[in-house]
């Protein structure tokens, strides 16, 4: 009888405790759990942590490269600016020169037909009107001076048609001159235009990428601050 009692007492008291036992198992569970969830918001907190570092680095590396190019596409615009106030001048000048050759060479033309009627005049009739004019004088005082006026209005007229003639080559080498000016500005105001717009192209690639860093980076905060919230 009194083995009896002990047994019943021993199933008695194995049944109160299946249940603590149960309980400190699935408690044993959680904080196991638990402490593997903690473990892996730290590890995805230092993960995320360093990955903000990066992505700082790397917008402050974007922001000065958009300040670069910024200040070149200053430059270049400032350049362009100039090369278009000389464009301008370059092509009053040809216009100017153009419009004085004009007027020069026209000039010219009017001074040699001027030297050649003169000379008409004077030699058509060979030496017979020379001479008539030359013996018409009435003294030797007279004779010298019709002399030296025949001879001092050619050679001034000559000297006008060749000094006419070089300020005509003088303008017709200035205009060639201007004229390659004005090409070689032309070529340099393509190219300025074509680095702008490359620079501008530059420019919208490196705010778009420093767009999606600072798009990331804001992410990547929202998600550190909720891990940290989860660790509390």
């Amino acid at each position: 009888m009194s083995r009896l009692r002990v047994g019943v007492l021993a199933l008695i008291l194995a049944a109160a405790t299946l249940p603590w036992v149960a309980g400190a198992q699935d408690s044993g569970r959680q904080i196991s759990e638990s402490q593997r969830r903690l473990q892996e918001i730290r590890a995805e907190r230092q993960r995320l942590r360093r990955e903000l570092q990066g992505i700082q680095g790397r917008v402050g590396s974007v922001s000065a490269e958009i300040r670069i190019i910024q200040q070149q596409q200053q430059m270049s615009a400032a350049l362009l600016r100039e090369i278009g106030a000389q464009l301008g001048q370059t092509e009053r000048q040809i216009d100017s020169t153009t419009a004085e050759m004009i007027l020069t060479q026209a000039e010219l033309a009017n001074k040699k037909e001027m030297l050649n009627r003169r000379l008409r005049e004077i030699y058509k009739r060979g030496p017979l009107q020379s001479a008539q004019v030359l013996l018409s004088a009435h003294s030797f005082g007279d004779l010298l001076n019709r002399y030296k006026y025949l001879h001092l209005v050619a050679r001034r007229d000559r000297q006008l048609v060749h000094e006419v003639g070089e300020l005509a080559r003088e303008l017709e080498l200035r205009e060639v001159e201007l004229r390659r000016s004005l090409a070689d500005m032309q070529y340099l105001q393509n190219e300025r235009e074509q680095e702008n717009a490359t620079l501008t192209n530059l420019r919208q690639d490196r705010t778009q990428t420093l767009t999606s860093l600072r798009t990331t980076q804001r992410r990547a905060t929202s998600r550190l601050e909720a891990l940290a919230r989860d660790e509390r």
